[in-house]
């Protein structure tokens, strides 16, 4: 990532929420403007260095964050194109109006869309949790020599708070989210922890911190208490009940002990 910096305009709110189809529009952009042109209320001129976005090690590779602000500017002005790195159960309750969907890490089995895109055009990768899934898509595309490549800091569920451009048969409402805490060996830190819900194909992830701790944020759709949960490290897989994993922690051992 270099340290250019970039001009751009600080805008207001576009569009709000909308569940119409967004099967019109696949190239990652927000969707053009009748005109031709996307229009901004009350603009600003504002340079963004892009070199002093914070960043996330993802698996040897530093992945910048791009703030929430400055990524609706970029999308409000098609000078971005959006990735969702959820998987399809998510991305068809909701998505960023104009997203493709590119699951993490390695996008769709076949014909995922981003293959098609140059790889010097700005991309931006995001998920809900606010960005495990989004750094591990944004990281294999900068491995694969993507040049522009940027992870939603702030998350898709902030993108929705602030009632920017959401297409879906769940676009005005979020999930809600629930928190699993485990554990596992001390030298697993920095690899990644899993979240599956098998039957409707949602997942979740999370970097697995010092002394093997980690803390899953799951924003899955249709899901209830005796819901299934299958749980992956690199040392166990556990599956339980949603109910049960939550009310527990996960052991070293991949067994649950009281929270």
């Amino acid at each position: 990532m270099t340290g250019a910096s970039l001009v751009l305009g600080i805008s207001g709110c576009l569009g709000g929420k909308d569940t119409s189809s967004d099967s019109e529009q696949s190239d990652g952009y927000a969707p053009q403007s009748k005109n031709g042109t996307e229009k901004t209320n009350g603009t600003k001129t504002k340079s963004v260095d892009v070199s002093s976005f914070p960043t996330r090690p993802t698996r040897g590779t530093s992945v910048p964050l791009v703030p929430i602000d400055v990524a609706h500017d970029w999308y409000v002005r098609r000078e971005a194109r959006f990735a969702d790195a959820r998987g399809e159960t998510g991305y068809e309750k909701a998505h960023i109006k104009g997203a493709v969907l590119s699951p993490a890490p390695k996008g769709q089995t076949q014909n995922d869309p981003v293959e098609n895109w140059p790889k010097s055009d700005r991309i931006i990768t995001y998920c809900a949790c606010p960005h495990h899934l989004s750094s591990l898509r944004a990281a294999n595309l900068i491995n694969q020599g993507y040049k522009n490549v940027f992870a939603l800091d702030d998350g898709f569920l902030a993108w929705m708070k602030r009632k920017y451009p959401v297409v879906g048969s769940e676009a005005t409402q979020q999930p809600n989210v629930q928190v699993i805490n485990g554990q596992t060996a001390p030298q697993y830190a920095g690899k990644t922890a899993w979240a599956y819900h098998r039957p409707s194909g949602q997942r979740e992830a999370t970097t697995i911190e010092s002394k093997g701790l980690y803390s899953l944020r799951l924003p899955f759709y249709d899901v209830t208490g005796d819901s299934l949960i299958e749980i992956e490290t690199p040392d166990y897989i556990i599956e339980k009940s949603l109910s049960v994993l939550t009310s527990k922690t996960i052991t070293p051992e991949g067994t649950l002990s009281v929270k």
